[in-house]
């Protein structure tokens, strides 16, 4: 009652409610805890769940799947012993000379050569235009042309190449890919006078999508057999395309060796190489 009257009482303060609580908590006390609880759960767990759980917490690395410790996260596949799938081969494989093609690989195409025709010319001219070339001094007479078959030629050309069908560009089931031809000089007074005709080996070019297959390799090697026996043959190319020449015989002559009738077109090219393919153009030699 006393307690009772002095809780009535003004002198009462809610702070003197902490004064007077029980400092015992009440006999349902573990029921105010929330089963989420380490302490609340912990009761409820096997002894031994409690000792694998420290075991897998405290370990510095985790159990290797054949160990019986070992369990697979949630939403993981397991683990199989299957071997990893076998490699695919690259996208840009491509077939070696004259062999066939690797696993997975494009396949080499046909090719034949002939000497070009009239009907070549139109093709030729784009062709030898497409890649910057000196589109002057071209005679069907001098080229040998490279054609592919044509079923080939189009799944390896994702469109119409560089300038498009022309006519007689797809005949008979063969389509032209590749051009070059060997010109041949009169004698000139200055560097080479009185060594005979120069032979100068010019315009070679193939298809951006033909190319990798050995095309070129093909067509410089028909157009020396065409002149075997008959001196040295020069050519006039940029700095990027040197190693190409020097597999077949040809290596770089200086400036004073160039011979009189290639200086003007090689001064010309000097400048169309620096613009066009940032490069420098030379002139090359071999002896056949």
């Amino acid at each position: 009652m006393a307690a009772l009257s002095y809780l009535c009482s003004p002198h009462f303060a809610p702070v003197d409610i902490v004064r007077i609580a029980p400092r015992t908590p009440p006999h349902n006390a573990a029921r105010a805890v929330p089963r989420t609880s380490p302490r609340a759960s912990f009761s409820a767990r096997p002894l031994a769940l409690h000792r694998e759980h420290a075991q897998q917490q405290l370990a510095p690395f985790p159990p290797p799947p054949s160990s019986p410790a070992y369990r697979a996260p949630r939403n993981t596949p397991a683990l199989s012993p299957r071997s990893s799938p076998p490699l695919r081969a690259s996208a840009s494989a491509q077939s070696p000379e004259g062999g066939a093609a690797p696993p997975g690989g494009t396949p080499a195409p046909a090719i034949r050569f002939r000497p070009a025709t009239p009907a070549d010319m139109g093709t030729i001219q784009r062709l030898v235009l497409s890649e910057f070339m000196n589109p002057l001094s071209l005679d069907v007479r001098r080229f040998v042309v490279a054609e592919a078959a044509a079923a080939a030629a189009a799944a390896a050309a994702a469109g119409e190449g560089a300038g498009g069908a022309g006519k007689g560009e797809v005949e008979a089931g063969w389509r032209l890919v590749g051009a070059g031809q060997m010109k041949e000089w009169k004698p000139e007074g200055g560097v080479g006078a009185g060594a005979g005709p120069l032979m100068e080996l010019r315009s070679l070019v193939v298809l951006p999508e033909m190319r990798g297959h050995g095309i070129g390799s093909k067509l410089v090697s028909e157009l020396l057999k065409s002149v075997q026996g008959r001196g040295a043959v020069h050519l006039l190319t940029i700095g990027a395309r040197t190693a190409f020449y020097e597999r077949h015989g040809f290596h770089e002559v200086s400036a004073d060796a160039v011979p009189s009738q290639l200086q003007l077109e090689l001064f010309l090219g000097s400048f169309v190489a620096s613009f066009a393919a940032g490069d420098r153009c030379l002139c090359m030699k071999a002896v056949v």
